[in-house]
């Protein structure tokens, strides 16, 4: 079983599931990014913690079922153990699932590493799979690698009810053997949302299903020789709001002005794009009907677009109450600073404010910034592609009143994925330090 730090690493890495939309971080389906380096994770504490977790390092699988235990074995691969299915040269389903003390909850996460194997005679793929009831009765979520497709379904004896899928060919990249993937699949209720790298590819809802926390989870493979490592199960609150703009409408979204608001579809990827050029104050706030907690987390993907407009910028607001009184968190692009403050009117009122300048650093234009807002009382911190980059202490201990958004000022600017979260009380000695932390690695995500 894993050692306290795994499962520290992995409960930072399943908070990606939920983001951005937690998405996130991530780029979307994101218009297909699927590079591991774009990815991010959130920051709030949203996972309740690890139900079950294994590396496979003391060289068994003593917490899994296998439906043969011929199909399955703890291989050493370069020094680390891995959990290796068979099946090669016959038509052979190879599941193995984790065995779970309790019932799973509402909203939860099943994160794997994933490989497929090279070798001839065979397929190459590699799942997880949840909602298990029998061999011929379980939902899946992952890849046909050699058909260069992420998918989820419902395996019924046979792979044909594939409730969503996604063609690499379509946009020209592949998914290759011999490469190890992180898959993180996010469970709330009926929908299922499959992360790959931190990334969300795609999701599905199964209706008339019930929930999908019934059943039992854990890993597949089909007439393949794959390898699975660091599996682990976490309980996991579900989002208070997310939106992702793919259905080409923001419902949710109350703007100041219509007219300066629209969702645009750019390279096949949906996005809300404030045009409030010469217009001056652009604002578009969500009310989620009941106060937010105090503590909680707002993220998105902003793109501030380089053209005629004459300022360039992008932010959240929170603690909205009216165009001429609410709190802010972002960047003037233009004057390269990220900024924290409180609008009355006007950007006079900055609490805290870094410039890039001073660092010889610029904010790019026309490139994807991950923010990240973290409010917890009345200390407010903003993240930016996984790292702190200013802080502010408002006077008011309580900024969670008002309404929650985005913001722009005579710009052009693209606004996706944005979700708000809270952040997890769980129970732990550093439960605070993790609620802050973020950490941003080129091949895992892990909580330092």
């Amino acid at each position: 079983m894993l050692r306290r730090s795994h499962l520290k690493n992995f409960v930072s890495r399943l908070l990606a599931a939920q983001d951005s939309q937690t998405r996130r971080a991530v780029a979307r389906r994101h218009g297909m990014q699927l590079e591991a380096l774009e990815s991010r994770e959130m920051l709030s504490g949203t996972a309740g913690g690890a139900i079950a977790a294994e590396d496979f390092e003391d060289g068994t699988a003593d917490d899994f079922t296998e439906n043969d235990s011929n199909l399955w074995s703890v291989q050493n691969v370069g020094g680390n153990k891995v959990y290796q299915s068979g099946g090669a040269g016959t038509l052979e389903l190879a599941t193995s699932v984790i065995e779970t003390e309790d019932e799973l909850p509402n909203a939860f996460s099943v994160s794997a590493d994933m490989k497929a194997v090279s070798g001839s005679g065979r397929w190459h793929d590699g799942f997880i799979i949840f909602d298990y009831v029998s061999d011929s009765d379980f939902k899946y979520a992952g890849a046909f690698v050699g058909q260069n497709q992420w998918v989820i379904g419902h395996y019924e004896g046979d792979f044909s009810n594939r409730l969503a899928q996604v063609d690499l060919d379509d946009v020209g990249k592949t998914i290759d053997v011999n490469t190890v993937y992180n898959l993180t699949v996010f469970i709330q209720g009926q929908t299922a949302t499959l992360f790959v790298d931190g990334d969300e590819v795609l999701d599905a809802k199964f209706t008339g299903e019930g929930t999908l926390k019934k059943g039992q989870v854990g890993v597949m493979s089909f007439n393949a020789q794959t390898q699975f490592d660091n599996i682990c199960v976490t309980e996991a609150d579900a989002p208070l709001f997310k939106e992702t703009f793919q259905d080409g409408i923001a419902d949710d979204f109350t703007p100041n002005n219509a007219a300066l608001w629209t969702v645009e579809e750019i390279e096949g990827n949906k996005v809300y794009k404030s045009n409030s050029k010469a217009k001056g104050l652009a604002t578009s706030v969500i009310d989620l009907g009941d106060e937010l907690p105090k503590s909680f987390q707002i993220a998105v993907d902003m793109t501030s677009i380089l053209g005629p407009a004459p300022w360039h910028d992008g932010f959240i607001i929170f603690d909205y109450v009216s165009d001429t009184d609410f709190k802010y968190a972002g960047a003037f692009v233009g004057q390269n600073q990220w900024v924290i403050g409180h609008y009355q009117g006007d950007f006079s009122e900055r609490l805290a404010q870094i410039d890039l300048d001073d660092e010889g650093k610029t904010i790019p234009r026309n490139v994807v910034q991950y923010l990240d807002l973290v409010v917890d009382g009345g200390d407010v911190t903003l993240f930016v592609n996984g790292e702190e980059v200013v802080s502010a202490e408002f006077e008011e201990n309580k900024l969670n009143g008002g309404q929650v958004g985005l913001m722009t000022f005579n710009a052009v600017t693209l606004f996706d994925n944005f979700c708000v979260l809270t952040k997890g009380e769980g129970g732990g000695d550093d439960d605070k330090d993790k609620d802050k932390l973020l950490a941003f690695e080129e091949d895992l995500f892990e909580l330092v």
